[in-house]
């Protein structure tokens, strides 16, 4: 092993290890080298779901491309529970960094899409992050290695644009069906598929949280019997 190759290898692994949940107190679990170091632990050192951290050249490829060490960790945790959840993309060539970056759009398109409608944000916390998604929906792997068959059942909410945003928008994204509409992405609510339902959504959801607002409570927030 050359000079250069070291010091590459430290490089990535220094801002891998500096990926971390918050930066004012770091600890290892659940930063960028935690979820790289679980792929390993999970699949060994062969398989693509550990092509991409077993290639320096593509590592270094895949950490440059994101300068936020808060998105690196993202980009680490989705591809992680993507590969919990058997759609691994393939991380190789010179798509590493657009791949890179589509990572991190994992847990930043549910937040920006769910802020235009804040009425149905408690009711979707489990949609908001890749992890919380795949902890209350796990399919083909739990994070402790447990394999799970059964395709998730998401809960019926009862609102039109709630259950069209969670089955076309939400669960399709953190499922990665929707990894490639994420490739190029810098805009969460630019990509082609969140501005096509957006509309649609908007224009459901302003009625059903007028009816909403409408329907009398009492102190305790229970309904009201107004006849």
């Amino acid at each position: 092993m050359t000079v250069k190759q070291v010091q590459l290898h430290f490089r990535i692994l220094r801002r891998l290890s500096m990926a971390v949940t918050n930066e004012a107190s770091p600890v290892y679990k659940d930063s960028a080298l935690y979820f790289f170091e679980r792929n390993e632990d999970l699949w060994g050192r062969k398989g693509k779901e550990v092509l991409l951290q077993e290639s320096s050249k593509y590592l270094d490829c895949f950490q440059s491309a994101l300068p936020s060490l808060s998105d690196l960790r993202d980009a680490a945790e989705a591809l992680h529970i993507m590969n919990l959840r058997g759609c691994t993309p393939k991380l190789a060539g010179r798509n590493v960094a657009e791949h890179a970056r589509a990572l991190t759009m994992y847990n930043q398109l549910p937040t920006a899409v769910v802020a235009k409608f804040p009425a149905h944000k408690a009711l979707v916390q489990d949609f908001l992050s890749t992890s919380a998604f795949h902890e209350k929906f796990p399919y083909g792997m739990t994070v402790d290695g447990v394999e799970v068959k059964e395709h998730p059942i998401f809960p019926d909410f009862g609102y039109e644009s709630l259950e069209r945003l969670v089955q076309e928008v939400l669960a399709p994204t953190l499922s990665g069906k929707r990894h490639n509409n994420l490739m190029n992405a810098t805009n969460p609510n630019q990509i082609g598929f969140v501005r096509m339902i957006s509309p649609d959504l908007e224009h459901l959801y302003a009625p059903q949280t007028a009816q909403r607002r409408a329907v009398p409570t009492s102190a305790a927030g229970e309904l009201v019997d107004s006849r």
